[in-house]
């Protein structure tokens, strides 16, 4: 019997609404859950999907920057894992967020630009509003935390937006992520293709955890740096000459700074 590898998934053949949430890869949950363990969030989201989305084209568009539905969907699903960890707890949106052995999928916006797959987007999420006949744009604005979700969405587009591609996916499916863990699971079990859900808990974990490794990292590249300064201010000393004032890099006070990890 041939063994199902990775390369043999088409993601194209995934049909989305054949997508039963409740009854996705269990086992594969299981470990996640075990993996990011949390208490249950209960909170109200902060806003729908499609005004996420519809900031980060209209972002998009005022910087005349090409945007697809793969970098979308990712850009919606970094903003969600980040909202969640400074909102304490907030989810950004309600949409379902997806993870196969190969990609990352938010379903109501693949189907919402489905026609844009393959390309680049070039509209926006909308709804008709029979009672007053018109078209209107999803938008953040509604939202009572706004404020919180503009910032996020601004570090998350300013740290994430220009990396290439395959940097971007890299980075998502790093070995301690959600996806690459399912992705190591995945190749153990030979269980080809599949789905999991990735519930905020799981997400929050992970945030978390990832922004624990990101000031455990600032801290050590900090103190590293005092190192080499008394270092130098000891050689500038045996040498007769003035210590060099220019002190270590502190801890970057922006949360892009924080979100600017390396794969």
């Amino acid at each position: 019997m041939a063994t199902t590898t990775l390369d043999d998934f088409d993601l194209d053949d995934l049909d989305l609404d054949a997508i039963d949430l409740n009854r996705l890869d269990t086992d594969i949950l299981s470990f996640l859950e075990s993996e990011y363990p949390g208490d249950k969030i209960i909170l109200p989201p902060a806003t729908d999907v499609f005004a996420v989305a519809n900031w980060f084209i209209e972002k998009a568009d005022k910087e005349r920057r090409a945007l697809t539905l793969s970098r979308l969907q990712s850009l919606s699903y970094l903003a969600y894992g980040w909202f969640l960890v400074y909102s304490e707890g907030t989810p950004l949106f309600d949409a379902d967020i997806i993870a196969t052995p190969q990609d990352l999928i938010i379903p109501v916006l693949r189907r919402k630009f489905r026609e844009c797959a393959g390309r680049f987007i070039n509209k926006y999420a909308e709804v008709f509003q029979d009672d007053k006949e018109e078209v209107l744009r999803h938008s953040i604005q509604t939202s009572d935390k706004r404020e919180l979700i503009e910032s996020i969405l601004e570090e998350v587009w300013d740290a994430y937006s220009r990396w290439s591609w395959t940097r971007l996916k890299l980075f998502i499916y790093r070995n301690k992520s959600p996806l690459g863990k399912i992705c190591d699971i995945s190749l153990e079990l030979e269980r080809f293709p599949f789905c999991v859900r990735l519930t905020p808990e799981i997400l929050r974990g992970y945030f978390t955890a990832l922004l624990e490794e990101y000031n455990y990292q600032a801290e050590y590249e900090e103190s590293d740096g005092e190192d080499d300064e008394e270092d130098g201010e000891e050689d500038d000393e045996e040498i007769g000459e003035e210590p060099c004032e220019e002190g270590a890099s502190g801890r970057a006070d922006g949360i892009a700074d924080t979100f600017r990890g390396c794969p």
